[in-house]
């Protein structure tokens, strides 16, 4: 089956990365300046959507329309938009968009499903790419490369050390290394990156992760009260709770197949002295860890849309989850 050129499926579970893509996508395809469109299978509606891929551009014969949020191509259970059909749209899409317009769907996961048919479908018909996360190699190099651009140095001791205490996760690296990259000093030593980086000690985020996984809510907001103290803010540790759980899930797993901890280690791609830390942190089951992966990832998501409040209503919902005992229990 021959393979669309104007049809594209990018997904990533680094939303960082997945943008950076999607942004050099955009640009490589809009030599004659598109017109690009955006719509959200969560937030818009069947018919905003259908209308959007079928409808012409006002300033070109061809414009770029980004689909996000295409959750039907997975097992998981999203909740789209209620008047989405997804076997309607899958016949838009097969018989009745319009073949000017450049389609582009974005997804943030790590994993198409291989089983359901609109899965297959896409695989054969459209251009699919999956950006994966970076490797320690990559991330040194990003490193590096970020500070060479400004005409800057940084201490390879400075590179390691955020290495080992950041989170592989692009957006929260961007936002440290801009910070460090305002320093007036062209050359960026060890010494420089510890007094400004935003305090992301293992000890610390584990004992967070610890408390939160066993529903202790007098402990977990000491350790939360001792973040806010540095600043770190919701979205920065929402997420980097959420990467150090879905890491010790995957490690779990891989452990319950045979796996020792250094092959876990290069097989997930963490350092080694992070995945022995999270190892040590008292687990819930994969079910009760993917629920708590879920909810954090939820919450980010309402605070970056601006459903909600980014201070008090996350704070309320991680008491109130941690208060009930988790998920399970009615959050």
């Amino acid at each position: 089956m021959k393979r669309r050129l104007d049809m594209f499926f990018l997904y990533s579970d680094d939303n960082f990365l997945l943008k950076k893509h999607l942004e050099k996508m955009i640009k490589s395809l809009s030599a004659d300046n598109l017109e690009v469109e955006t719509y959200s299978f969560i937030e818009n509606t069947m018919s905003e959507i259908v209308d959007g891929i079928q409808t012409f551009s006002f300033f070109n014969d061809q414009k770029i329309v980004v689909l996000k949020d295409a959750w039907f191509v997975t097992e998981k259970k999203v909740a789209l938009h209620k008047t989405f059909d997804v076997n309607v749209f899958w016949e838009t899409l097969k018989k009745g968009y319009n073949q000017n317009n450049i389609l582009i769907f974005t997804l943030e996961t790590d994993k198409l499903s291989n089983r359901l048919k609109i899965g297959q479908w896409f695989q054969e018909q459209a251009k699919v790419d999956y950006i994966k996360k970076l490797d320690e190699p990559a991330i040194k190099k990003y490193l590096t490369q970020s500070f060479l651009r400004k005409n800057k140095t940084i201490e390879l001791e400075a590179v390691e050390y955020l290495v080992r205490v950041l989170p592989n996760e692009m957006q929260i690296m961007s936002l440290e290394v801009n910070k460090l990259l305002k320093l007036p000093q062209q050359n960026i030593t060890l010494g420089d990156v510890k007094e400004n980086t935003t305090h992301f000690y293992e000890y610390d985020i584990f004992q967070l992760v610890n408390e939160f996984l066993t529903n202790d809510l007098n402990k977990f907001i000491v350790q939360y009260q001792n973040y806010k103290i540095f600043n770190l803010d919701n979205i920065g540790l929402f997420t980097l709770m959420g990467n150090n759980l879905s890491i010790l899930r995957d490690a779990l797993i891989l452990q319950k197949q045979g796996y020792a901890n250094n092959a876990i280690a290069e097989k997930i791609g963490v350092n080694a002295y992070r995945l022995k830390m999270l190892m040590t942190v008292k687990n819930n089951s994969i079910t009760q860890l993917n629920d708590k992966i879920k909810m954090l990832y939820n919450i980010i998501k309402r605070i970056v849309t601006g459903e909600i409040d980014p201070i008090i209503i996350p704070e309320y919902e991680l008491i109130k989850l941690i208060s009930q005992g988790g998920l399970n229990n009615g959050c």
